[in-house]
C-alpha cells in the first residue's frame, strides 16, 4: 500500500513537473514573439526544459507497457524536435 502511494505521488509530480517546463517554453516563446523583455532568459532556460524534463517523463510512464506502437515514440521525438525547430526560429528570427 505504501509502495502504491508513493508511486502515485511521484506520477502526479513528474507530471506537474512536466506541464511547468512546458508552460515555460511556451511563456518563452510568447515573449519572443511579442518582442517583450526576458525572452532570451526564458528561452535559455525554456528550450532544453522539455528535453531534460519530459522525455525522462515519458520513459518512466510508459515503462511498463508491453505491445506499445513505436509510433507513440516516434510522435514523441517528432514533438520535442518541432519544438526545438520552432525556438531555433524565434530566436533567429531578428537576426540577418
Amino acid at each position: 500500500m505504501l509502495n502504491m502511494n508513493y508511486n502515485l505521488y511521484i506520477y502526479k509530480w513528474l507530471h506537474f513537473v512536466t506541464f511547468v517546463a512546458f508552460a515555460i517554453s511556451l511563456t518563452a516563446a510568447l515573449f519572443k514573439i511579442m518582442h517583450w523583455p526576458g525572452a532570451g532568459v526564458l528561452l535559455v532556460f525554456g528550450i532544453p526544459l522539455p528535453f531534460v524534463i519530459f522525455l525522462p517523463v515519458y520513459l518512466y510512464s510508459t515503462r511498463n507497457v508491453k505491445n506499445q506502437s513505436p509510433a507513440y515514440a516516434l510522435g514523441v521525438m517528432f514533438g520535442l524536435t518541432f519544438l526545438a525547430v520552432f525556438s531555433v526560429m524565434l530566436s533567429l528570427r531578428g537576426v540577418g
